[in-house]
Order: structure tokens, then C-alpha cells, then sequence
């Protein structure tokens, strides 16, 4: 009967020696999920943007009553003058309205 005494003993720094010996090579099995997780990451962000321009494009045409497209045609039809159309499109995009155009003061005394 052989007993535990008869085999060598090693050194617990034996496994670590291994280990470093394995330190410098990459399991492959890690980088393949690592990049299946950088793939999803970055389907995920797509995704992300997708519906996010999708909202605001949305919310663009529940603030104004008008999508662009729309503001465009009746412009072109006719229906709409170009003052009209710049003030149209720039509140569709959620834009301030832009400066008004100074008139001269009246106050009733004609200039003769």
C-alpha cells in the first residue's frame, strides 16, 4: 500500500509558476465574448439613436401641427407667402422666430 508520503512533494509556488508561465497568452474563448459584447453594445446604440430621431421627429410635428414636408408643399402650391413659409418652417423646427423687420413709427402726422 502506498502512502501519501512517497509522492514528491511541490511547492505551492509550482501552481503559480504555471499560471505565469500561461499569463502572456489570451483565452480565446474570452476575446470572442468580448467581442460579441462590443457587437451588442453597439447594436444597442443604433437602436438607441433609431428611436430617439424617431421621437423627435414626432415631436417636432406634435409642437407645430405641420411637418416640414407639409409647410414645403404649401409653399410651393402657392399658399403660403415666403415670410410665411420661413415663419412656418422655423417654428416647425422648434426654432425662435426671427427678428421682425423694423416698420417706421407711425404716429398719425404724414410727411409731406
Amino acid at each position: 500500500m502506498e502512502s501519501m508520503l512517497d509522492e514528491p512533494i511541490t511547492a505551492p509556488g509550482g501552481a503559480l509558476a504555471a499560471a505565469s508561465e500561461r499569463a502572456g497568452e489570451f483565452p480565446a474563448d474570452l476575446l470572442v465574448l468580448l467581442a460579441m459584447a462590443m457587437g451588442a453594445v453597439i447594436l444597442l446604440g443604433v437602436v438607441v439613436l433609431v428611436f430617439r430621431r424617431r421621437a423627435l421627429n414626432a415631436e417636432v410635428r406634435g409642437q407645430s401641427g405641420l411637418a416640414i414636408d407639409q409647410i414645403e408643399r404649401l409653399h410651393q402650391d402657392g399658399l403660403l407667402t415666403e415670410e410665411e413659409y420661413r415663419r412656418a418652417r422655423r417654428a416647425a423646427l422648434g426654432l425662435a422666430p426671427p427678428p421682425a423687420a423694423e416698420e417706421p413709427e407711425q404716429d398719425g402726422r404724414e410727411d409731406g
